[in-house]
């Protein structure tokens, strides 16, 4: 099966020249590719022309490559090691500058397929949460959600184009959904303290209460799980006390009414997730 390929100039503005001709660091050799764009040659004979593009401006090169034809992967694997050119999850030992990207059509294809499945599943899981478990998550993944409206929250966690930070932090909501009982209540509780204030930074450097806490968030939630006591009789009714305004201002808000065509959008592997770990409230 033949499988398209373009080569994209980097630069926005102008046209750019790329030229077929190299030497390789693996091997050692000049490579030339012939001017047919279809044959690469370590020799060139005295009629044998080498390849040269002009890029017009938003215009790439698009060439068609058959993975079972070893003249073809021949190509490929030219312009995947040209100097002037970066594929992603490629390692070119020949990279000079990155001024142009190599962009397989099928492989890309699955890769955005992959992450729109990814994006989807965390609109499906947000989606599923009650307006308290948004804002809860909201502070978990590092946000603010305070004072924000519920329709405004949801919009900052999924993002219209779907790049909000619930998106962008996909890995962290996975965890925070599973997590369970103490480490689940530190996390939403330690980012909560950090944002009121009651947990300082110093340089790079969290404190609670003149006590240090360590230079991450992570460390200031193995912090409040280990000492109960720091967490019962300081962190928790500090954060509780701020709470109780938002609190007041959920009873005041009218809860977001997602459509059932939103709310079914969570696979069926989340779902059996969540039977299987449980959802407790927060």
């Amino acid at each position: 099966m033949r499988t398209k390929a373009l080569i994209v100039p980097q630069r926005k503005r102008g046209n750019i020249t790329i030229v077929g001709s190299y030497r390789d660091n693996k091997t050692d050799k000049e490579l030339f590719l012939l001017a047919s764009g279809k044959k690469v040659v370590t020799t060139l004979l005295e009629s044998d022309r080498v390849f040269q593009h002009t890029f017009e401006e938003a215009f790439p090169y698009e060439f068609t490559f058959d993975s079972e034809q070893f003249t073809d992967l021949a190509v490929l694997d030219f312009w995947k090691n040209h100097p002037l050119i970066k594929t992603e999850g490629h390692i070119n030992s020949n990279m000079i500058a990155e001024q142009f990207h190599l962009v397989i059509k099928q492989e890309k294809t699955k890769v955005d397929f992959e992450e729109l499945k990814k994006r989807l599943e965390v609109v499906g899981i947000v989606s599923q949460m009650s307006y308290q478990e948004q804002y809860n998550l909201m502070f978990a993944i590092g946000g603010d959600p305070r004072d924000m409206e519920p329709m405004e929250l949801y919009l900052a966690l999924i993002g219209l184009n779907l790049n909000g930070l619930a998106v962008a932090k996909k890995a962290d909501v996975k965890r925070h959904i599973s997590i369970q009982g103490l480490e689940k209540i530190a996390s939403v509780y330690a980012n909560k303290a950090i944002k009121y204030g009651i947990v300082t930074r110093d340089q790079s450097v969290y404190k609670i209460g003149g006590r240090n806490a360590g230079t991450s968030i992570d460390s200031v939630i193995a912090l409040v799980c280990a000492d109960a006591d720091l967490f019962e009789n300081y962190i928790k009714p500090e954060v509780d006390k701020l709470d109780q305004e938002e609190v007041t201002k959920f009873k005041e808000k009218e809860i977001l009414d997602l459509p059932e065509e939103i709310k079914n959008l969570i696979p069926v592997s989340v779902i059996g997730e969540k039977k299987k770990v449980g959802r407790k409230p927060e």
